[in-house]
């Protein structure tokens, strides 16, 4: 009994055992089939995410873009960039950010800060996000370098260089200062850069502005002429102000013999006032002239412009004068005189075919003739000598040797010939033939005729009365 129960016992304890180890055994098995079903979902889904980008995922859209523009503004600090395009016109602001590249026209690296507004490139762009990827200062241009004296047409929209127009669009891009102006904003005295492709016009890039001057303490000078420079001169005008290209230049003024001058620096874009107030008799010297010319209605030019010589002695600024003289029937006349600070007399005798300039001599006394509380009273001089021969068609008869010299009235006001010539004493070359003196001494007014010759001796007169 006891013996079958144990084998009783120990049949049940084999039985739980076997199953006890089925069931540890399916466990396991189920346990590793999980973990594998894991493990592969895991790889396959590694798998899936690596090829997501190529195979499934959508790419990310692109524009890029390579374009010729214009420079509108540009700042290394801020790495900001502003281009027109040529063309369509369209204005562009970038941010220009590492790794992009800017080269020059010839492929040369640079940076940022040698750009500059006006600077005609090749940009390479990304329309999407807006990246600049390379910068190349154009070679698709043609630049004309510091061009001056360009017309401008803003009715036709065009600029005139050499005889050659060149048409610009209506948002053209010009500099000047590194700022936007518009093509009205140009000037015949601006000195600038031209690029240019297929006869257009791209960008104007001005390098020597134009400035302003302005004329005040001129009333001395009104209606005389203002010289700028060399080659700039234009009559005094109340109120005018003179447009010319910012530099140095020596501004003078002057009206008949009156002079002044001053140098001044023009800026761009500002007036430059320019005082001559203090200028009141700062003078150059002039000479008297009176022109004697034998035909009625001839015509006097001097130095080419034709003078009016009726009325008397003319007042020439001293130098060297070309004279020329015209009338129907004669032959023109032209030789050149010398002006001095000096009265003198020219001759001109015009000649029909083969007639020939006569010379004489004088001999004169001096008469004189006065006025003063109803009395008269006549006296005479005389004076010698050898007169001169000039071998030209007129004669300046000037002599190079001989003074006349008034002594008195000291103070007194002298004319000659009905020219003002000073205040006694004074002296002045002598010119020979018959001429008068107008002494005007306190309220006497007297006047003296006189004959004057060219001789070994100066004439000296002294025109005092007799009483002082």
């Amino acid at each position: 009994m006891n013996n079958k129960l144990q084998n009783f016992i120990l049949g049940i304890l084999i039985v739980a055992g076997i199953v006890l180890c089925a069931f540890l055994f399916a466990e396991e098995k189920a346990d590793k089939a999980a973990k594998a079903s894991t493990a592969k979902n895991s790889v396959n889904q590694m798998e899936s995410k690596s090829t997501a980008p190529i195979v499934n995922a959508p790419t990310i859209p692109t524009d890029i873009r390579t374009e010729l523009a214009v420079i509108t503004y540009v700042s290394a600090d801020t790495k900001r960039l502003s281009v027109r395009s040529y063309g369509e016109g369209v204005d562009r602001t970038f941010y220009v950010e590492q790794p992009a590249l800017i080269y020059t026209e010839f492929g040369n690296a640079m940076t940022l800060a040698q750009l500059y507004a006006g600077d005609v490139i090749d940009i390479t762009y990304d329309n999407v996000n807006n990246k600049v990827s390379e910068i190349h200062i154009s070679n698709e241009v043609k630049c004309h370098m510091a061009v001056s004296d360009v017309s401008v047409n803003t009715s036709y929209r065009r600029l005139s260089l050499y005889g050659k127009n060149y048409e610009y669009a209506r948002n053209v891009v010009v500099v000047s200062d590194n700022e936007l102006i518009t093509p009205e904003q140009l000037s015949v005295h601006d000195v600038f850069n031209l690029y240019e492709k297929d006869g257009k016009v791209v960008s104007v890039v001005v390098t020597r502005g134009h400035g302003y001057i302005s004329l005040t303490g001129v009333d001395l000078f009104m209606g005389g002429y203002v010289n700028i420079g060399s080659e700039n001169i234009k009559t005094i005008e109340k109120n005018m102000m003179i447009t010319v290209t910012e530099g140095s230049y020596k501004v003078a003024v002057s009206k008949d013999q009156y002079y002044g001058s001053k140098t001044v620096t023009v800026n761009r874009n500002q007036v430059t006032t320019v005082d001559f107030s203090e200028f009141v008799a700062d003078t150059v010297e002039n000479g008297n002239v009176l022109f004697d010319i034998d035909v009625d209605g001839a015509v006097l030019y001097l130095n080419g412009k034709e003078t009016d010589y009726t009325e008397g002695m003319l007042t020439l600024p001293v130098g060297t004068y070309t004279v020329r003289v015209s009338a129907d029937g004669y032959d023109n006349y032209q030789d050149k005189i010398e002006v001095k600070a000096d009265y003198q007399k020219v001759n001109i005798r015009m000649k029909k075919e083969e007639e020939s300039t006569s010379y004489g001599q004088t001999t004169g006394a001096v008469q004189q003739s006065s006025q003063a509380n109803g009395t008269q009273q006549t006296t005479s001089a005389s004076s010698t000598g050898v007169t001169s021969q000039y071998e030209t068609e007129t004669t300046t008869i000037v002599s190079t040797k001989n003074r006349v010299y008034i002594d008195g009235p000291a103070g007194a006001a002298i004319y000659f010939d009905d020219s003002y010539l000073g205040v006694a004493p004074l002296d002045f070359a002598m010119v020979t033939g018959q001429h008068m003196f107008i002494v005007i001494s306190g309220t006497t007014i007297k006047s003296y005729t006189v004959n004057l010759v060219e001789g070994a001796d100066d004439v000296r007169y002294d025109f005092t009365p007799k009483s002082e």
